[in-house]
C-alpha cells in the first residue's frame, strides 16, 4: 500500500509525545506504520495525533505481519487454534536473586530457632516467611506452567496449569468479541522504576474491553497472540487507541 506522509515536517518540527508531553526522538518515529514510540512513558502513539492534517498519512497503514516469537508455541487444527505461553521464558534474573538472599537470610532465623528452641522467633518474622512463601510459589509456578489460549469458532478458553495462579482460568464467547488489540501497562515497579509488560485485550459487542492475557515480556508476543486470534476469528483489524503497532 502506498503511503504519503510529509517528513521533512518531522524534521524541521520537534515531536512531543501526546501522552506526557515530552520530546521524542525523530529515531523513534517510524515514518512507514505511522506510529511513534515514548522513552519516557514507553507508550506508543499515531503520527495524526502529533501531525497536521498535511503531513498525516492519507491512506489506512497496513500493519506488518508477526513471526512466532520465542516464548509462544503454536497448534493450528482444522476447528481450532492453540496459543501456548510458557512462563519460563519470562522469569525474572532479579526476583530470582532477590529470593535466594531473602530465603537465605530467614533460613538463619529459622535454624536459630529449631536448634535453641526459641519458637517466639516465628513470630517476629512471620510476615517475612509469608513474604517468602509467596515469592518462592511464583517462582516455582514461573518455571513449571503454561498459559493455554484455545481458540474456536464459538468460544474463547484460558487455562493456567500445572499449578493455580490468581489470575483464574477464564472463558469467553468468541462470538461477542469485535477487536483485539495489545498495549502496554505497568505491573511494578524496581528499585523505584517502573516495569512495563504487555497483555492482549478484547473489545466486546457492547463497547466492554476485557483482558485475554497479561504478563507478557515483550510486544511480538501479544502482537503474535493478537494477530493469530483475528485470523481464526476472521476479525477485520481496526485501529484502537493506544494500541502498540507492528513495527
Amino acid at each position: 500500500m502506498s503511503i504519503t506522509l510529509n517528513a521533512s515536517f518531522l524534521f524541521m518540527q520537534p515531536t512531543n509525545c501526546p501522552s506526557c508531553n515530552k520530546p521524542v526522538p525523530f529515531e523513534n518515529i517510524n515514518i512507514n506504520t505511522g506510529f511513534g514510540k515514548c522513552d519516557n512513558c514507553h507508550s506508543f502513539f499515531r503520527l495524526e495525533q502529533v501531525l497536521p492534517p498535511s503531513a498525516s498519512p492519507s491512506a489506512p497503514l497496513q500493519r506488518l505481519e508477526v513471526f512466532l516469537p520465542f516464548g509462544l508455541e503454536i497448534l493450528k487444527l482444522t476447528n481450532e487454534l492453540n496459543l501456548y505461553f510458557s512462563w519460563r521464558k519470562s522469569i525474572s534474573v532479579f526476583l530470582v536473586l532477590f529470593a535466594l538472599i531473602w530465603n537465605g537470610v530467614l533460613a538463619i532465623f529459622v535454624a536459630a530457632a529449631l536448634f535453641t528452641g526459641e519458637y517466639i522467633i516465628f513470630a517476629f518474622i512471620s510476615i517475612h516467611l509469608l513474604v517468602a512463601i509467596i515469592i518462592d510459589y511464583y517462582l516455582i509456578a514461573s518455571m513449571v506452567n503454561t498459559s493455554t489460549i484455545s481458540i474456536r469458532s464459538n468460544e474463547i478458553t484460558v487455562v493456567h496449569e500445572p499449578l493455580p495462579w490468581i489470575n483464574r482460568n477464564k472463558t469467553f464467547d468468541a462470538r461477542d468479541i469485535t477487536q483485539l488489540y495489545s498495549e502496554t501497562y505497568e505491573m511494578g515497579k524496581q528499585n523505584n522504576n517502573p516495569v512495563y509488560a504487555f497483555r492482549v485485550m478484547m473489545q466486546l459487542k457492547d463497547g466492554k474491553t476485557t483482558k485475554l492475557l497479561s504478563g507478557l515480556k515483550n510486544a511480538e508476543q501479544a502482537l503474535f497472540i493478537e494477530q493469530e486470534t483475528e485470523k481464526f476469528l476472521r476479525l477485520k483489524d481496526r485501529s484502537m487507541p493506544n494500541e502498540l503497532p507492528r513495527y
